[in-house]
Order: structure tokens, then C-alpha cells, then sequence
């Protein structure tokens, strides 16, 4: 005589009780896993519904990470193993374009997460402080902007330049900008007020690049002369 184990009490033979625990300590979750699973398949068990959310989601196994490619059971969870789950800033992609806007996607997702919009023209380039609470854009319109990525407000407009701006780029401290123009000049400007610097004077055409040295002591400019 051949008895049968029921589908429901093999599938529960193959399943593993997994906690999953904050950095802090407290825990997130209890999941009934299969050994097959990947980060989607916890990722899904452990976050609420259509949750919006600025943080990226890691999960750890001791010191092996849990992706999309990778199982629970190749980086050694058993039963009664302990996740951890790691809350980091998401990786965001930062675009400028001739609509006029300047736009933050979510690298993960791909949906629009704010849209800046004030300039009068092109804008050329945008880039983000070293801290990523603030964008730079540069723009046909010849003003720089400085925007909250928070609130997507302008904080200051950078006018002076009397033609086309093309790049904006931000000192490694995130104190200073950067501006380079079709005018032949090179301009500096402080962030946090938007007060004009400095004017770098010296080049017989259009400035197409600027970037400051580590300590934003120098500025190396590139034109088309």
C-alpha cells in the first residue's frame, strides 16, 4: 500500500521560517520561504501594497547580499535563519532636456519621481550636489537654476551670463558652481546663496566645459578656442 502526502503538506516540507530583521534589530517580518526565492519574491512578501517610497530595500545573509539573480538557498538560509534588510537611498537618474524641464526617475522603476520646470529654453545639462538634496541646471536661456529635489522648488536663478549656458558643474564639497557659456566666460557661484563669485575671463570663444579641482581651490575650463 502506497500512501500519498497531500501537494499541501510537501509544498510545507520545502518551505523554511525566515525572519527578517531592521539594522536596528527589531523585526520586520516572519516569512514561511521556499529555498528558491530571490529578493523579488521577499521583497514582495515584505512591503505594504503600491508604496511609494525614496529607499532602496537590501536584504543580507551575514555578509552575502539577496538579489534578483541569487536564491535564499545559494547564500545559505535554512530554517530558522535571519535576514537583514538594509533601507539605503535609491539609486536615482537625473536627465535635461529641450522640453524645458529637468526630470528625477527612479532607476529602479523607471517612473518620474520630480520634474523641475521654470527655464525659459533648452536646458543643457543638470546635475545633482554631492549630497543629492539639490539639482544644478544650466540652460539656453542663459541662467543656471538651483532647485530643491525635496519640494522641486527654484531656490535661485544664476543670471549674469549674457548668451546660451551649456554645463553647470558643483564643487566636491557642494559649496560652489560653476557656469560655462557661449560668451567666453566661465562663472563661479555659491550655492547656498546664489551670489555671484567670480567671473573667469581669458578664453576668445564659446566655454564648453568647467570642473573644479578636490579642494575648489582651481577650475580647469575647456573652449572652442
Amino acid at each position: 500500500l502506497i500512501l500519498h502526502q497531500p501537494l499541501t503538506l510537501r509544498r510545507r516540507k520545502l518551505e523554511m521560517r525566515v525572519s527578517v530583521l531592521a539594522v536596528a534589530g527589531h523585526e520586520v517580518a516572519t516569512l514561511d520561504a521556499e529555498p528558491s526565492w530571490t529578493l523579488d519574491n521577499v521583497l514582495m512578501r515584505i512591503q505594504k501594497p503600491k508604496a511609494a517610497s525614496s529607499l532602496r530595500l537590501r536584504i543580507f545573509h551575514g555578509e552575502l547580499e539577496l538579489l534578483s539573480s541569487v536564491s535564499l538557498a545559494s547564500i545559505g538560509v535554512t530554517d530558522g535563519s535571519q535576514l537583514t534588510l538594509v533601507k539605503i537611498a535609491a539609486w536615482s537618474v537625473l536627465t535635461a532636456s529641450a522640453d524645458r524641464t529637468a526630470r528625477i526617475w527612479s532607476a529602479d522603476s523607471g517612473a518620474c519621481l520630480r520634474t523641475f520646470v521654470g527655464h525659459g529654453d533648452i536646458i543643457n545639462s543638470a546635475i545633482f550636489t554631492p549630497d543629492s538634496t539639490l539639482v544644478v541646471t544650466a540652460s539656453r536661456d542663459k541662467t543656471a537654476k538651483i532647485w530643491c529635489v525635496r519640494s522641486g522648488n527654484c531656490l535661485h536663478t544664476l543670471s549674469g551670463h549674457r548668451k546660451s549656458l551649456y554645463v553647470a558643474e558643483v564643487s566636491s564639497d557642494g559649496t560652489l558652481v560653476i557656469t560655462t557659456s557661449a560668451d567666453t566666460y566661465a562663472m563661479i557661484w555659491s550655492i547656498t546663496s546664489g551670489e555671484f563669485r567670480q567671473t573667469l575671463v581669458g578664453h576668445r570663444d564659446s566655454v564648453f566645459s568647467a570642473m573644479f579641482s578636490p579642494d575648489a581651490k582651481l577650475a580647469l575650463t575647456g573652449a572652442q578656442d
